[in-house]
C-alpha cells in the first residue's frame, strides 16, 4: 500500500484528501472520522500511516510550538561563586530595592540563592553578611524567646495593646496568638496585669462608669457574657478602677445578670402581677414595647396574651 498525494485536486497544499469518503479537509480529524464509525487508530490501518494534516496545517503547528518553546525563559547556567563573590551579587541584585526576601531571591536567581545557602548556610544570614536590608517572612520563636520578649516591652514602657503590638511587632503578636490562643492569655500566662497593660490609654473611672451605664441600656441590666466578650477597653478598664464587675454594678446601681433568664408559667404570671400591682399598664401593645421577652414568653406559653391576662386577674 503506497502513501497517496496529500494535495487536493487543485494542486494546493493547505488541503488532506480522506480516504473514505474523498473530501478535501485541512486536516482529518477525529470528529470526522465519526461519521464514518471510525478512529484515528483503525484509519491508520487501514490507510497505511498517512499524514492526517496538510502541509499547510504542520507548517502552523510548527510555528505555534517554535513560539511556545522561545517564550520559556532559558535556565541560568551555573557559575560557580565563592562567598565574595555572592555579596558582590547581593548588593548588585538589592540595588534599588528597599528590601529583599529569600523568597523573591529563588524567584528572581535560584542559582545564586543555591550558593548563597552553601556558602552561609541560609539566606538570611547571606542577606546579614552583604549587609543588604531583608525582611524576615517568619520568626521562630525557641525557648524563652517569646517571654523575654514580652517581658522587655512591658518593662521599656512601650504600649502593650494587642493593636499596638500587632502594628510595631506583627512576628510578637502572632506567636502569642499560636502558643496561647490569644494576646490576653499570654499575658495572664507570663504572670503579667493584661487588664492594666492592654489599655491602649488609661481611663478614668468617670469614663468606665459611663461606658458600663451605656451598656446596661434602659433596663440597667449587664449580661455576664456579654461583657466578657468584649474585645475593646471597658472589661480591662472595669478590672481595673472596680476590681470585678459586681462592685461596678453595685456602685453604679445596675444589675449583673449571669445567665440567660428561664421563663416557666409561674414566672411569667409572677412579672406581670407585679407590673400590675405598680400600677403600669399591661395591654399587649405596652408589653411589646417595655417588656417583649416577658410578653413573647407569654404567648408563646399561653398562646394568647390575653390568657395571661385573666389568669392574672384571678383573686
Amino acid at each position: 500500500m503506497g502513501r497517496p498525494d496529500r494535495r487536493s485536486s487543485s494542486g494546493a497544499d493547505d488541503s488532506v484528501i480522506c480516504r473514505e469518503c474523498g473530501r478535501e479537509l485541512r486536516h482529518v480529524s477525529h470528529t470526522h472520522l465519526r461519521l464514518h464509525g471510525m478512529t484515528t487508530g483503525e484509519y491508520r490501518d487501514k490507510h497505511g500511516p498517512l499524514s492526517f494534516y496538510s502541509a499547510a496545517s504542520r507548517k502552523h503547528l510548527s510555528n505555534v510550538r517554535r513560539a511556545k518553546a522561545a517564550k520559556k525563559a532559558p535556565r541560568p547556567a551555573y557559575v560557580p561563586r565563592s562567598a565574595e563573590d555572592v555579596i558582590v551579587d547581593l548588593r548588585r541584585l538589592a540595588k534599588g530595592r528597599t528590601h529583599l526576601t529569600v523568597k523573591e531571591l529563588k524567584r528572581r536567581d535560584p542559582v545564586l540563592a543555591r550558593q548563597a545557602v552553601r556558602a552561609f548556610g541560609d539566606g538570611e544570614k547571606a542577606f546579614a553578611a552583604a549587609n543588604v536590608a531583608h525582611r524576615r517572612l517568619r520568626k521562630l520563636w525557641i525557648g524563652d524567646q517569646f517571654a523575654e520578649a514580652v517581658l522587655s516591652r512591658a518593662k521599656s514602657g512601650k504600649p502593650m495593646s494587642y493593636k499596638a503590638v500587632l502594628r510595631e511587632e506583627p512576628e510578637l503578636a502572632n506567636a502569642a496568638l499560636g502558643r496561647y490562643g490569644s494576646w490576653g492569655k499570654a499575658l495572664i500566662a507570663l504572670g503579667l496585669p493584661w487588664h492594666e497593660l492592654a489599655e491602649r490609654k488609661p481611663r478614668t473611672k468617670y469614663e468606665t462608669g459611663r461606658a458600663l451605664i451605656k451598656l446596661a441600656g434602659k433596663r440597667k441590666v449587664i449580661d455576664l457574657n456579654t461583657f466578657n466578650g468584649l474585645r475593646n477597653w471597658v472589661r480591662p478598664a472595669t478590672l481595673r478602677r472596680y476590681g470585678s464587675l459586681e462592685e461596678a454594678a453595685r456602685q453604679l446601681g445596675l444589675q449583673v445578670r449571669r445567665e440567660k433568664q428561664r421563663w416557666t408559667d409561674e414566672a411569667v404570671l409572677q412579672d406581670v402581677r407585679a407590673r400590675m400591682a405598680r400600677g403600669e399598664s399591661v395591654s399587649s401593645t405596652r408589653m411589646r414595647k417595655v417588656a417583649p421577652k416577658t410578653y413573647a414568653a407569654g404567648c408563646r406559653r399561653f398562646r394568647l396574651w390575653s390568657r395571661v391576662l385573666a389568669l392574672c386577674r384571678q383573686p
